[in-house]
């Protein structure tokens, strides 16, 4: 057992610890955020915007697999989409010969987008593609494909 001396005492006090360790504790944060290395047990004040992908409301299904288009005649081929962050929404249309002219049409939130796909039998097996941008600084993107069937 170890025995201290009469003579000394504790360095601080409970009273003591209360009013002098919010100062100092403070001065430890502000140097902490001020000198840009962050300290233990700290969040961070701020987060930074995440921009999301376009988010396809039509046609519905698996992004992996190409929707199927049957076609007998010229056929109009819709594609309606959502921006979560709102920015306005671009989309790029590629067939087997180049781009497709399409028209756009926004209503609230929601852009929708058709193209008239003319009735070919060498499309039959080929992909249509388009591409969904949006506006941002970022340019997220998602891709929507067709697969074109004729019978």
């Amino acid at each position: 057992m170890i025995r201290m001396p009469r003579s000394a005492r504790a360095r601080w006090t409970a009273a003591e610890l209360a009013l002098g360790a919010k100062p100092v504790l403070a001065l430890w944060y502000a140097g902490c955020m001020v000198l840009g290395g962050g300290c233990l047990y700290t969040a961070p004040v701020w987060t930074e915007a995440v921009n999301k992908p376009p988010i396809i409301i039509r046609p519905e299904g698996t992004d992996d697999v190409p929707h199927p288009i049957v076609l007998f005649a010229d056929l109009p081929v819709v594609v309606v989409a959502a921006d979560p962050d709102d920015d306005p929404l671009f989309f790029l249309w590629e067939g087997p010969d180049g781009e497709i002219d399409s028209h756009e049409r926004q209503e609230g939130e929601i852009t929708t987008s058709t193209a008239i796909v003319r009735y070919d039998p060498e499309l039959d097996g080929q992909i249509i593609d388009v591409l969904v941008v949006d506006q941002s600084p970022a340019y997220n993107d998602t891709l929507v494909s067709f697969l074109v069937e004729i019978p």
